[in-house]
């Protein structure tokens, strides 16, 4: 990445505006809810500062990664930017636009580092089927992993990194396990000339709509193709409890038939169970509550016609 971009590259987005030009520039990309910042934070430690992207409201995180394979090796500086979380790089909102611009502009990253979630692999490789379109360094890091071992799920890691044209490296960022096989891969990544893009189907002749169509059917067809040979289901695989009820809640078929029942217990409940409790409170306030008050009250010689108004016939009543 040049250090000093040209006038027709500057930009408010542009990323030599805050960062230091002297290190390479990770770029720490994923979905929300993967373990992207936990990464960042892996990586960064306490250095880490957090800001507004120049020009705009979007937040960010920077921070100075001591790239270092053993405790013997030489660190190598790196900076780290923690990018917004986004599903793909068809924005949604101004954070997903920023991810976008930054990772396919011309001051992109040395190196994009894709969170990918190992328990929901499919979901998570559709970012990564699109930053494969595009001449780019990218290393895939999948989390999550001992999530998808509960479930049953098992990976063949080589055969993932053939699928997706881009090293992949198994890492737990809480358990801070994988950073060592992270650091060489990402030393490896900024050594090597940046990866082509995958093969595209031919789309001369299409009008964009479909054009876009066929891009769809072809990524989530190199994302099936990814997910049947890298992974593997064991005997022992089970959907956790949320995705048990879901099964069951959103069936097309259940479904229905659960949200009636559910209907008709809140009905059963607001009328069957809650009415005797209705006339329970009801004989208390009228009858025993007031009887009390209308005593306190004859008993301190307040007769005021006012004061039982107010009391009786307000408060309580």
């Amino acid at each position: 990445m040049s250090a000093t971009p040209t006038a027709a590259s500057a930009s408010c987005h542009s990323v030599t505006e805050v960062v230091d030009s002297g290190n390479p520039v990770v770029a720490v990309a994923g979905a929300p809810n993967v373990g992207k910042s936990t990464l960042f934070n892996a990586l960064t430690g306490a250095g880490a500062t957090t800001g507004n992207w120049p020009g705009t409201s979007t937040e960010y995180s920077r921070g100075t990664w001591r790239n270092s394979i053993d405790k013997n090796s030489p660190a190598i500086p790196m900076t780290v930017i923690d990018l917004p979380g986004a599903y793909s790089l068809d924005p949604m909102s101004p954070d997903e636009a920023l991810t976008r611009d930054l990772l396919l502009g011309e001051n992109k990253p040395d190196v994009v580092v894709a969170i990918v979630d190992a328990a929901h692999l499919a979901r998570s490789l559709y970012l990564v089927a699109q930053l494969r379109e595009h001449q780019n360094r990218i290393v895939v890091a999948l989390t999550m992993n001992d999530i998808a071992l509960g479930r049953g799920l098992t990976f063949d890691v080589a055969a993932l990194q053939h699928c997706v044209g881009a090293p992949v490296v198994v890492v737990d960022p809480r358990r801070r396990t994988g950073m060592a096989g992270l650091a060489l891969t990402v030393r490896d990544a900024l050594a090597a000339v940046p990866s082509a893009p995958r093969a595209l189907p031919d789309l001369s002749g299409l009008s964009h709509s479909e054009r876009n169509l066929a891009l769809e059917d072809d990524r989530f067809a190199w994302i099936e193709d990814a997910v049947a040979v890298a992974t593997s289901e064991g005997e022992a695989a089970r959907a956790d409890l949320g995705d048990r009820i879901d099964r069951w809640v959103l069936g097309p078929f259940t479904g229905p038939l659960i949200f009636l029942a559910v209907m008709w217990l809140v009905f059963q409940a607001t009328t069957v169970i809650a009415a005797p409790l209705q006339d329970g409170l009801d004989v208390f306030f009228a009858d025993i509550l007031t009887g009390w008050a209308e005593s306190l009250l004859a008993s301190l010689g307040w007769s005021a016609a006012w004061i039982h108004g107010l009391l009786i016939e307000g408060l309580i009543g």
